[in-house]
């Protein structure tokens, strides 16, 4: 796969002069932006049941400690949050 530098270069040189670029160099070209624009997409990978089991946790806590404790929940969803980017990039 091209660079994006060789990209860019590529793409400039086929605008001055589409009828010079090599039919090659011009599949390469679209099938490469493609594969840049558009990257095949990965299945989401969600919480496991150990990871679940924590959040449970979290709310029993902020239950048994009532509203005051509110701020908890932000902690909470934060971190389930924070878990989901870290396994999904």
């Amino acid at each position: 796969m091209p660079s994006e530098k060789e990209l860019l270069a590529l793409c400039l040189r086929w605008l001055e002069h589409p009828g010079l670029i090599h039919p090659f160099d011009k599949a390469m070209l679209i099938e490469s932006l493609k594969a840049k624009l558009y990257p095949p997409s990965r299945p989401w990978v969600g919480l496991t049941e150990e990871e679940r089991k924590d959040i449970r946790e979290w709310q029993s806590i902020q239950d048994e400690l009532g509203p005051v404790w509110a701020p908890m929940m932000l902690y909470l969803y934060m971190a389930i949050e924070a878990k989901l980017k870290e396994k999904n990039t």
